[in-house]
């Protein structure tokens, strides 16, 4: 059982706020500043420390929130195994919309024929989301095509997808040569904290533009409403191609080649470091790598021991 001035800890990691912290916790300030003293002279160093006011985490702090998140996680599932250890496990999968609509389902489907007697739940959101709830013990593995922080997590590469834009065959845009002439055209774009988004906003920065370059730009957390806003001919999208796969084939929607835009990226497994139910996410990882060298369309290297290149 973790020691309460561990909450109080991460709550204020959270929100790096003692005032907030104190006000979610039910506490008082003077309370939360005594379990955070506490801590300090446990451990022996400093956790927080103020730069021009703003309360920071120390070096040292990060670890032991690395840590402690870990410690949380598996306290968690540990509980939820004791309280149903005659019934069947349980195991929480995350995953980012590109992944989750794109060809999830159907291994899903199948890993389920093989394990009638787990408990599965499957979260689909954006990445900033999913990361906070395997943060907060709610996930035992996320997979993910947006931007972590590969020091703080145990991860391992799915495979290499591409970006592209994309828009609908009766769609005006037939051609363009140079980047610049896109901006011309209605972006139809995922929501802020989206993988995509993410890589797309990062291309556009290393060439000197933003988001806000385009005309017109709408913001949509569902790949679904994206492509059916793409069917209906209403501006253009930057995707990974697995996810409008079906649709190019039917000649419905169109691949847009634009000069200088070769965007790859990785699609990532990713789990808390130093977790006793690693080995469990490893196994989940090698059924997916069977499924997909089954499934040509998703061929992708091997999973097991294989760790991303930094």
């Amino acid at each position: 059982m973790l020691d309460f001035r561990t909450e109080t800890f991460l709550t204020v990691c959270e929100y790096m706020n003692y005032t907030k912290a104190a006000e979610m916790l039910n506490l008082t300030q003077p309370a939360i500043s005594g379990h955070i003293k506490y801590l300090e002279n446990y451990y022996g160093v400093r956790l927080f420390s103020y730069d021009n006011k703003k309360l920071t985490l120390t070096k040292q702090g990060e670890v032991l929130k690395r840590a402690l998140q870990t410690v949380v996680h598996d306290e968690i599932k540990l509980k939820g195994m004791l309280l149903n250890i005659k019934q069947n496990r349980s195991y929480r999968v995350g995953a980012t919309y590109s992944i989750g609509d794109a060809y999830l389902p159907r291994f899903i489907a199948n890993y389920m024929g093989k394990h009638t007697d787990i408990e599965l739940s499957v979260t689909v959101a954006n990445t900033a989301t999913l990361l906070k709830q395997l943060d907060q013990g709610q996930l035992d593995i996320v997979l993910t095509e947006g931007y972590f922080s590969k020091d703080d997590y145990e991860h391992r590469l799915i495979k290499e997808e591409n970006l592209s834009v994309f828009c609908g065959d009766s769609y005006k845009l037939r051609k363009v040569d140079s980047l610049e002439e896109l901006f011309e055209h209605r972006l139809i774009s995922r929501e802020q904290g989206s993988g995509t988004r993410a890589v797309f906003e990062h291309f556009l920065e290393d060439k000197g533009y933003t988001i806000d370059d385009f005309a017109c730009k709408c913001e949509f957390n569902s790949i679904d409403l994206i492509a059916q806003m793409l069917l209906a001919n209403q501006g253009i999208s930057v995707l990974y191609r697995c996810v409008v796969e079906e649709h190019l084939a039917e000649k419905r929607v169109r691949e847009i080649k634009v000069p200088g835009l070769d965007l790859k990226h990785d699609f990532n497994a990713v789990w808390q470091k130093n977790s006793m139910y690693g080995q469990e996410n490893e196994e989940f990882l090698d059924e997916l790598r069977q499924w997909q060298q089954e499934n040509s369309k998703f061929d992708v290297p091997r999973l097991t021991g294989m760790f991303v290149e930094e």
